[in-house]
């Protein structure tokens, strides 16, 4: 699976030996908004790796040195926010037609029986109980059902 990382700036800190080499590289990639202390100051920290947000320029995520299992730590501003983020959610509720709100459309130029409308209409209740079983049947279902029962 391949995620979107545009918005990021990654920065092995081990390719940089002194401040100027930081500046160097802001300035050789037209990075003139970004602020070199940022990348300096994580390297004197003992990070060995930074993703920056290339917008806000606020460090996300950065690997520790000596590290071995290369766990990446997350900024608690930004875990606050992916924490707090609303889920996507999805209504479980299958919508299945009543009788009630079935339309029943007659082709043109053709009038439909009695039965080929009951037959509809059977059809509609017959899905509505496969799908959501006979408890979910109103009362105009359930007469309706109950004219073929006996």
């Amino acid at each position: 699976m391949i995620y979107n990382t545009d918005n990021l700036l990654c920065f092995h800190l081990n390719l940089f030996n002194t401040f100027e080499q930081v500046e160097k590289m802001i300035s050789d990639r037209n990075l003139t908004d970004l602020d070199p202390y940022i990348i300096w100051d994580s390297k004197q920290n003992g990070r060995l790796k930074i993703w920056i947000d290339s917008e806000t320029h606020n460090i996300l995520f950065w690997t520790q040195k000596g590290d071995k299992r290369g766990t990446i730590c997350m900024s608690s501003h930004y875990l606050t926010q992916i924490n707090n983020m609303k889920s996507i959610v999805y209504d479980k509720r299958v919508k299945v037609q009543t009788v009630a709100e079935s339309n029943i459309h007659q082709p043109s130029g053709k009038n439909l029986n009695s039965t080929e409308i009951n037959q509809s209409i059977l059809n509609i209740i017959l899905d509505k109980i496969s799908s959501k079983g006979i408890d979910s049947l109103n009362q105009m279902e359930r007469d309706f059902l109950g004219k073929f029962s006996d």
